[in-house]
């Protein structure tokens, strides 16, 4: 598995069937450290849904706003005008060892998304388990935030029980 895979699991009763709008082998980075990146369009909710696992060492907003216009060639082509995408959530391990998502803003397929936390201090410290989790960059950022109370470690999560990753989990709700 390594860097090329990731996996966007959801509930079809609930999403409805989500449209893979990357191709096959859609990456984010160099030749040097290139990673997974893919979109996934829910027509039900009108919510196109990012997974990123980006290479380390990049400049963030810079990267993830060309590879949004790169997902935007393809959803043009399999579903039409991004004018029906009413939501955007980007989710993932960015990587962001230096914080640079932390605050910022980014503008893809016309809408501003961001980590929506107003307490920039409470973010978590959720990498990894090589680095003793000294650092941030597990985030979820969203286009429309409203009626999210909380974004951090899920409720009642137990590193040294529930780890299932070198990373820890992070929720939205």
């Amino acid at each position: 598995f390594g860097n090329w895979y990731i996996t966007v699991g959801y509930d079809i009763n609930v999403m409805g069937k989500g449209k893979h709008i990357t191709p096959h082998g859609f990456s984010i980075g160099t030749k040097n450290d290139v990673r997974a990146m893919q979109a996934v369009w829910f027509q039900k909710y009108k919510l196109l849904f990012i997974n990123v696992h980006a290479p380390h060492n990049i400049d963030l907003i810079t990267v993830l706003q060309e590879k949004c216009k790169e997902i935007e060639v393809y959803f043009r082509k399999l579903v039409g005008t991004v004018k029906v995408i009413d939501r955007v959530i980007m989710v993932g391990d960015f990587n962001d060892d230096h914080g640079m998502l932390i605050g910022k803003e980014l503008n893809v397929f016309g809408k501003t998304i961001k980590i929506p936390i107003t307490d920039l201090s409470k973010i978590p410290k959720s990498c990894c388990a090589d680095s003793g989790y000294k650092f941030s960059g597990d985030y979820i950022l969203d286009s429309n935030p409203v009626g999210s109370s909380y974004f951090g470690l899920p409720v009642g999560y137990n590193r040294s029980t529930d780890l299932y990753s070198d990373h820890d989990p992070v929720v939205l709700l």
